[in-house]
């Protein structure tokens, strides 16, 4: 697995929405690096290691809608709580 970001001494990948949108508002990480610390936890956990299975399709485009989100966050435009936030639905959801 790739490098894991921690602040404050957390992995980024244990913490809470409220906690991703204080660290990225003090600048600690961006969308970015959270969508890319993600994408690499979910290839060394679902699709390699112990082979999980358990995400079956990523967006193509997160790298670019994150950097997007870090754009207007730098802007000083933040759209809501969400804004920046990686989020995995699950497959039982239908999408189409």
């Amino acid at each position: 697995m790739g490098q894991v970001q921690y602040i404050e001494c957390r992995p980024i990948h244990e913490m809470g929405v409220r906690e991703l949108q204080d660290a990225m508002a003090r600048s600690d990480v961006t969308a970015a690096a959270a969508a890319a610390h993600f994408c690499s936890r979910i290839e060394a956990l679902s699709r390699q290691g112990p082979g999980l299975n358990a995400v079956t399709e990523i967006n193509p485009d997160a790298a670019s809608l994150a950097a997007a989100s870090d754009r207007e966050r730098a802007a000083g435009h933040v759209r809501g709580p969400l804004h920046g936030i990686c989020v995995l639905i699950k497959e039982n959801i239908d999408t189409d």
